[in-house]
């Protein structure tokens, strides 16, 4: 509100000040990266929504099972550590390279913030998919 008023008067600061924030921002997000160090053998592809994740896992887990999740949203560089509960594990009995066992965890106690974080990234995969699966109108 502060930055909208000043922005008629004095754009330019503003215009400054907004560079500044989105400097702390990337600072804050690298901190945040070394503080939260990821272990490439433990990532993995998910399904993820506002509310809950599924994911393929090499064990079995009992419905009620609480998880500690880490999820790295890798375009914005940030971390959300939030925690589950598995809702269901099945076996999917493939025979790709996939782990066995297909999880759904539905999120518990998620911060405001990082929620709406989360909802912010999945709109912009949505969009990007959307916008990958159309076709080019400028090709014949």
């Amino acid at each position: 509100m502060l930055l909208n008023r000043l922005e008629k008067i004095q754009p330019e600061v503003v215009n400054y000040l907004k560079l500044i924030d989105t400097k702390i921002d990337l600072l804050a997000q690298a901190i945040m990266m070394q503080a939260t160090p990821v272990n490439e053998s433990e990532t993995r592809n998910v399904n993820v929504s506002a509310t809950g994740i599924a994911f393929n896992c090499e064990e079995q887990l009992k419905q009620g099972d609480y998880l500690e999740i880490k999820l790295l949203l890798v375009s914005g560089m940030a971390v959300i550590m939030t925690y589950g509960k598995v809702v269901h594990c099945s076996n999917t009995e493939s025979d790709d390279s996939l782990p066995p066992y297909l999880v759904g965890v539905d999120f518990i106690n998620m911060k405001d913030d990082d929620r709406e974080l989360l909802i912010k990234y999945v709109v912009k995969k949505q969009l990007q998919q959307i916008r990958d699966k159309k076709p080019d109108s400028n090709t014949s």
